[in-house]
């Protein structure tokens, strides 16, 4: 693991160095929880795709000039390199990847759903122009969505799908009117939020792990509406209802204790 502490010349020369390999880098706080919650993740990374992939990491109180030069505003923030150059889409080289291994793997360290959530998160079939061409067989996730889903195409369309966001409290009634009987768990967050950010594919990811349930997300400065109705103070906030009534609400970045009120309300 690389840890760059100054000058920007010292940035540019990693980079240089590391070729076509590609490179990660971690832009981070002393005083950054979040940052303190992923380093050791970031490291297990590091060690697992040494000699692959370049991880370095690049504290941005000791580091302003390059802060600002790469455009960091919220920590942590990671960002992805190739050839000297921050990467525009990861897309070419999910794909790679993805033809490497036939279908997703388990050795990305995601505790659950990681074929499903990888497709979902990484939207890898974005860049192949015939998706009749592309199979999963093999792959964990046809064998477990096959009853769901007519075809490859139809799954992987699905899969891609974007989380529903609400910005009205007319939209919020209307999607707990028409879920019925359903739990409708309900995410409040903000791009700026640091725990939001590690929530965020976390909780896209209990959305392919739960198809029963109704996941939405609420960006409390678009949805001011529903934000003020509810009266969400902090963030992020979760909230889950059955049947247009409250039952439960979560605040913090508690993973575990989300997974519980799905299952428990489900």
């Amino acid at each position: 693991m690389k840890y760059i502490f100054s000058p920007q010349e010292e940035f540019d020369q990693f980079l240089k160095d590391a070729g076509s390999k590609l490179v990660v880098i971690d832009f981070f706080a002393d005083w950054c929880g979040p940052c303190k919650m992923i380093a050791p993740k970031f490291l297990k990374m590091a060690d697992d795709f040494k000699g692959e992939v370049e991880f370095a990491k690049v504290n941005v109180d000791e580091n302003l000039d390059t802060a600002e030069k790469e455009e960091i505003s919220a920590m942590p923030t990671f960002k992805f390199y190739k050839n000297g150059a921050k990467m525009k889409s990861l897309e070419q080289e999910r794909i790679k990847f993805l033809k490497k291994s036939r279908c997703i793997n388990d050795d990305f360290g995601f505790q659950r759903g990681t074929k499903i959530f990888i497709i979902y998160h990484s939207k890898v079939f974005l860049g192949i122009t015939d998706l009749s061409s592309v199979t999963i067989d093999r792959c964990w996730s046809t064998h477990n969505l096959q009853s769901k889903f007519d075809t490859p195409v139809k799954l992987i369309s699905s899969v891609e799908g974007k989380m529903k966001e609400l910005t009205t409290l007319k939209e919020l009634n209307e999607l707990l009117e028409s879920s019925g009987v359903k739990l409708v768990v309900i995410d409040f967050f903000a791009d700026w939020c640091g725990p939001c950010k590690i929530m965020g594919p976390k909780f896209e990811e209990l959305a392919m792990e739960f198809p029963g349930v109704v996941f939405a997300k609420v960006n409390i400065e678009r949805g001011k509406e529903p934000t003020k109705h509810y009266s969400i103070t902090s963030i992020p906030h979760f909230k889950f209802f059955k049947e247009k009534k409250e039952v439960d609400n979560l605040r913090g970045a508690d993973e575990t204790i989300l997974t519980q009120k799905i299952e428990k309300w489900q």
